[in-house]
């Protein structure tokens, strides 16, 4: 970390942000910015300490404190200027926007991307849905922007948060609209044909409903998937494949540079090349935090080559985090950026823990790979799963061992076809049946490991401090492991088994008897499930009442993670008002 500044620099920056979001008070900052200072002054004269504490502290330098500061400082004006922009765009008259995407068609209306180019934040324009607009046109609007709702409950879903982190401010339901133009600019314009030829290819060497799967794997646009096949596979701990991720970019982009090769382009105007058509390709996906990282990552390994100096990981990882986070700082609650990040932090563990020097070609090594990243990656993302979904998998090293060969084989085979569609469409449509069966294969896999045993389980929450916990443990495995020093533990563990295991268990018995000891608290709990009603009762004997529940669909993604989330698993009494259909089909899922 102090052979790495940007490393500093990065964490920084994210402690500002997550300051402004969660504290929001910048006194409190700069006094604990000043104890900071006066603490390392003060341990400087202190000679008493463990060799060890002594050497940490010898490299906090007051060089790295003022970084520290600096950058956090800058993370927390990042972010109030962004929230500045939110506050200045809700209170706007008149709004005059640019069309930015396709026609996302729901049930009863057409849904558009718009830019306000003012602020550079996104809008959604909802329709009816006989009305068509396309990309480029400049729209006023005399109708005002819907705020979005906030967290409606205790550990709920904030959808204000949500649409911020993907640099949306809000919805504008309008029939009072003027298209005052089309935007002109050549660069985004031409980059929207290539996205549209590509999806025209995907639609043409593909006919069955897998083209949607292939869009997503190619142009990143899951719009089209039904939510079945996004749970389906989200169950089977395959959601990874339908976002772009690191995989995805490392295959496109050796392909290219193989293809290259193959028609005798030299090395170093490949890199150029494809530096190119990578960064293009952040443009084509719409950059969400996964792609951008992965892109940025990719786009400075080759700048490396180019330059004769060697790549660091640790450094580029960071780089990517930064730029991501300038763009906007409520990416950092962005659950692609949390998870995408967590799977990079998954992959170091792998990467500096793991030595192996077999002969990579061979099946057992390779199984034995993927198996390690699964878990390396899986130890990481673990909690985040479970606070997300309130739902974990054990049966993730089958699926990836399963679907990554194919998901390998499905965007060699898809890029192939789309640059033969150009040349000789025949032998591109012969590719795309190859690819439709590969597709019903990877959905197919999805659907038995989503049913496999545990591989759907119901949690409820961790707790902050839990989490933390397991952080710490994690890193001072990882540490033990990277110095040689993990057969300590084993064997201190091995050697006090039994008292370890005594003292666990007396604990436990402790905390038992005093979670059942004495008369508890009545908590009455009354949940926001949009039209109808739901009351959660909690008796002092920890019997658990629901009244009511709301509509099948607020049972489904409100009322089942609340109980999940308040860590109840098991409702005793189901008392049903009466019978409306508001009040009583969430009972379906008790």
């Amino acid at each position: 970390m102090f052979k790495r500044p940007v490393i500093i620099v990065t964490i920084s920056y994210i402690i500002g942000i997550l300051w402004g979001i969660y504290v929001k008070n910048i006194f409190l900052f700069f006094v604990m910015s000043l104890f900071i200072i006066v603490l390392r002054s003060y341990t400087k004269r202190i000679r008493e300490y463990n060799s060890k504490i002594r050497l940490i502290i010898s490299k906090c330098s007051n060089n790295i404190c003022i970084i520290f500061i600096i950058f956090s400082v800058l993370g927390y004006i990042s972010l109030l200027y962004k929230e500045n922009k939110f506050e200045c765009i809700y209170e706007e008259k008149n709004l005059e926007v640019t069309i930015v995407s396709n026609c996302i068609e729901e049930e009863y209306f057409n849904k558009y991307i718009a830019r306000v180019k003012k602020y550079n934040i996104n809008i959604y324009i909802l329709v009816a849905k006989q009305i068509k607009l396309e990309y480029g046109d400049i729209i006023k609007l005399n109708d005002t922007l819907i705020k979005p709702k906030e967290q409606r409950n205790t550990y709920g879903f904030n959808y204000r948060m949500y649409l911020k982190s993907t640099n949306i401010a809000g919805s504008v339901n309008t029939k009072n609209y003027k298209i005052i133009g089309k935007k002109s600019n050549l660069i985004n314009r031409l980059i929207y044909k290539i996205k549209e030829s590509i999806r025209t290819k995907i639609y043409t060497i593909v006919q069955s409903e897998n083209k949607y799967l292939l869009e997503a794997f190619l142009i990143g646009d899951k719009d089209n998937i039904s939510e079945k096949v996004i749970e389906t596979f989200r169950k089977s701990s395959l959601s990874h494949l339908i976002a772009i991720s690191g995989t995805h970019i490392t295959i496109i982009t050796t392909l290219i540079y193989n293809l290259f090769k193959i028609i005798k382009v030299g090395k170093r105007s490949s890199y150029y090349i494809c530096v190119i058509i990578i960064f293009v390709y952040i443009f084509i996906t719409v950059g969400t935090p996964s792609v951008v990282r992965s892109c940025i990552g990719i786009i400075l390994v080759l700048i490396s080559k180019l330059i004769y100096r060697k790549s660091d990981i640790y450094t580029n990882t960071c780089i990517s985090a930064i730029i991501i986070l300038i763009i906007n700082p409520y990416n950092i609650m962005n659950l692609g950026f949390i998870l995408s990040y967590g799977g990079v932090i998954g992959i170091l563990i792998y990467t500096n823990i793991i030595k192996n020097k077999s002969d990579k070609k061979k099946m057992k090594v390779y199984i034995k790979q993927i198996c390690i990243i699964s878990f390396c990656v899986h130890i990481i993302i673990f909690p985040i799963i479970i606070n997300s979904f309130n739902n974990v998998s054990f049966t993730f090293f089958i699926s990836n061992l399963l679907a990554s060969p194919l998901l390998f084989l499905i965007l060699n085979l898809g890029i192939v076809g789309i640059l033969l569609s150009y040349l000789y469409l025949p032998v591109s449509c012969l590719i795309g049946k190859v690819i439709d069966i590969l597709l019903q294969f990877l959905v197919k896999i999805s659907k038995i490991c989503a049913i496999l045993p545990f591989s759907n389980n119901i949690a409820t929450r961790i707790d902050l401090y839990s989490i933390i916990i397991y952080y710490i443990l994690i890193t001072y495995v990882v540490y033990l492991i990277k110095i040689n020093r993990l057969h300590i533990i084993i064997h201190f563990i091995k050697k006090y088994i039994l008292k370890l295991l005594s003292a666990f268990l007396i604990i436990a018995i402790i905390i038992n008897l005093y979670n059942n000891s004495g008369i508890k608290e009545l908590k009455i709990y009354f949940i926001d499930v949009g039209q109808g009603d739901a009351t959660i009762i909690n008796t002092p004997s920890n019997k658990v009442i629901l009244i009511d529940g709301g509509e099948f669909e607020e049972g489904k993604k409100i009322l089942l993670p609340y109980l999940l989330n308040r860590k109840i698993k098991v409702v005793d009494y189901i008392i049903i008002s009466h019978f409306d259909s508001d009040h009583a089909r969430s009972a379906y899922f008790m």
